[in-house]
């Protein structure tokens, strides 16, 4: 099972929703070609805030990124509220 905080990537990936191009078609193609490999495979959404570690470790992975390109991040880690 997949989990993943990207509805698109989940729809895309189970059929609901079509890949129409872009900047992400290359990759959405491969995952579509290595997801072929597996005789059973699943994706389910998992809403961002009930994903909190892998939220910060997307963006620890994201800001590390621009940092080495010598560039401002667009998003910036979101702190969540204590509750």
């Amino acid at each position: 099972m997949v989990k993943s905080d990207s509805q698109l990537l989940v729809n895309q990936m189970t059929g609901l929703w079509d890949c129409h191009g872009g900047f992400y078609v290359g990759k959405y193609l491969e995952a579509r070609r290595l997801a072929s490999r597996f005789g059973k495979l699943g994706f389910q959404w998992v809403p961002r805030e009930e994903n909190g570690e892998a939220d910060a470790l997307s963006m620890e992975a994201y800001e590390g990124y621009c940092r080495d390109r010598g560039v401002e991040p667009k998003y910036r880690r979101r702190r969540l509220a204590a509750r």
